[in-house]
């Protein structure tokens, strides 16, 4: 359908769905594509925001293709404010993403609003294909390797030899799902009270969810090699906290896509995670170390994910232990798993992958840049 490329969500929100939407914005325009943008942060507000160039508004009739990186409660929400004029002559796409193998009940509203549904992993859209009929594609996040500041080590209060492990997930995602506590158990089973080796807990939004933070805390019980940090980093600096760790550890219970893994990949930093769910898309045994692990059913005190007969996975945290000892003793091993992420990322994300997905969608118009 003739006309631009509108990407409709939180563009500037630090959830991981305005990141997506962030990625689907600038990845289209660098392959040509006019676009356009409709950031609808002011409606959801309690999101934080950031600083971002965002390129062109959206105007009315301009027909072409909107997508909107909004599951599809928020869809129902905001498609009414955004009237009926802007959407007009447009193809409608939802990009939705989802963490459980069974689609909640009240996404039944958004199929209803949209011609077809993309998502970022086959996990996803497995979920989905239960649920409808409609088209239900696959289309990766159009990674690049992320930019870093200047900060290192010493910045964050990172001793240069320690081997550094690193998990980070917000609050607002569910901890259960994120499971560090499941982190902190593998790394003080590895290394127990060891001074030459430090676990950094990155956690957004802490205050969210206090009785969560505070199980949190009780379970690293004041160990002194392990680092809980709050404070919000810009987007280079975060990358840079990244760029600290040695190894960047994920035993979570399931991932819509697993944004963090994919980034540190990209950056060449062996991973270790649970072999389960959206981050399956880009990992297997030769490029990153999985975890097993077994289905139990979903129990989320945070309430974000529930349902009956909803599962996720348990890790197996004594195998987390002895890759997170292996790696620590073998500077070789990490830097092979290393090298293996970073080519195997590459294959995934780049332009032309992304391109090649679309295209199997929709043929529109480039503005002048490459087809």
């Amino acid at each position: 359908m003739p006309g631009p490329v509108t990407i409709v969500g939180l563009l500037k929100s630090t959830v991981g769905l305005g990141e997506g939407a962030r990625l689907a914005l600038s990845g289209f325009k660098e392959l040509g594509y006019e676009t356009r943008y409709v950031d609808v942060g002011d409606i959801f507000y309690w999101h934080k925001n950031i600083e971002v160039d965002l390129w062109v508004s959206a105007g009315v009739g301009e027909g072409g293709l909107a997508i909107f990186h909004l599951n599809p409660p928020e869809l129902a929400m905001v498609m009414p404010l955004l009237g009926r004029r802007l959407v007009k002559n447009k193809m409608i796409v939802g990009y939705w993403a989802w963490e459980l193998e069974a689609i909640p009940g009240n996404w039944a509203v958004g199929f209803r609003m949209v011609d077809e549904i993309w998502v970022p992993s086959v996990f996803v859209a497995e979920a989905l294909r239960k649920r409808t009929d409609l088209p239900v594609r696959v289309v990766h996040h159009p990674l690049r390797k992320p930019i870093k500041s200047t900060m290192g080590r010493i910045d964050f209060g990172l001793d240069e030899s320690a081997f550094v492990v690193l998990t980070m997930f917000d609050m607002r995602s569910s901890a259960e799902r994120k499971n560090p506590v499941g982190a902190v158990r593998a790394f003080r089973r590895a290394f127990g009270d060891r001074e030459d080796v430090i676990l950094i807990v990155k956690v957004g939004n802490p205050s969210e969810f206090m009785d969560v933070m505070n199980n949190i805390e009780t379970e690293i019980g004041g160990a002194k090699n392990i680092k809980l940090m709050f404070h919000k980093l810009s987007r280079e600096d975060h990358v840079s906290l990244m760029d600290c760790a040695d190894v960047v550890l994920s035993l979570h219970r399931s991932e819509g896509f697993g944004l963090v893994l994919a980034e540190a990949m990209l950056m060449g930093k062996p991973v270790i995670a649970t072999a389960y769910s959206g981050n399956m898309d880009f990992m297997d045994a030769t490029c990153a170390i999985l975890i097993n692990y077994t289905l139990v059913p979903v129990v989320d005190p945070q309430g974000i994910y529930r349902g009956e007969n909803q599962m996720w996975a348990e890790p197996d945290i004594e195998s987390a232990a002895e890759w997170l000892k292996r790696l620590a003793q073998d500077s070789d091993l990490r830097g092979s798993y290393g090298k293996r992420a970073q080519e195997n990322a590459d294959r995934v994300f780049n332009l032309s992958t992304f391109e090649a997905s679309v295209r199997e969608c929709v043929d529109l118009p480039v503005a002048g840049g490459p087809a």
